[in-house]
C-alpha cells in the first residue's frame, strides 16, 4: 500500500496537468501506476453502498461500514481528491498570475505543448 504522502503528490501532479491544455490527469494516473486502483475505487461506488455508509451509526454495525470504506478504498480517494484540489487551487493563481505578466510567454508555451 502506497503512503498517504506519495498518493497526495500523484494527486497533485494530476492536478497540474489537468490545468495544462493538452495533458491529461487520467494520463498520469497511468504513468505513475495509480490508474487501475483509481477504476476500481470509483468502479465499487453506488448509491446503495453510499447510503449504507451514512446510515451504519443508526444501525450500529462497524465491522460493515470498516469494510465497505475498504472496498472503496476511501482513503485513497480522499488522499488524491486533496492533492487534485490543492493543485488546481495553487496552479490556477499561478497560471492566473503568469497571463496578466507575462501573456506572450504563457500563452507560447502552451501553444508549444
Amino acid at each position: 500500500m502506497e503512503n498517504k504522502i506519495s498518493i497526495f503528490l500523484k494527486g497533485f501532479l494530476m492536478g497540474v496537468c489537468d490545468l495544462i491544455p493538452g495533458i491529461s490527469g487520467g494520463t498520469i494516473a497511468f504513468i505513475t501506476g495509480i490508474y487501475t486502483r483509481l477504476i476500481d475505487a470509483v468502479k465499487n461506488f453506488s448509491p446503495k453502498l453510499i447510503y449504507d455508509i451514512f446510515t451504519y451509526p443508526i444501525h450500529k454495525k462497524r465491522d460493515r461500514l470498516k469494510e465497505d470504506i475498504k472496498k472503496l478504498d476511501l482513503l485513497f480517494l480522499l488522499v488524491l481528491m486533496l492533492g487534485i484540489s490543492s493543485a488546481l487551487l495553487t496552479g490556477s493563481r499561478i497560471i492566473k498570475f503568469l497571463l496578466e505578466d507575462y501573456y506572450a510567454y504563457t500563452l507560447s508555451f502552451f501553444i508549444g505543448l
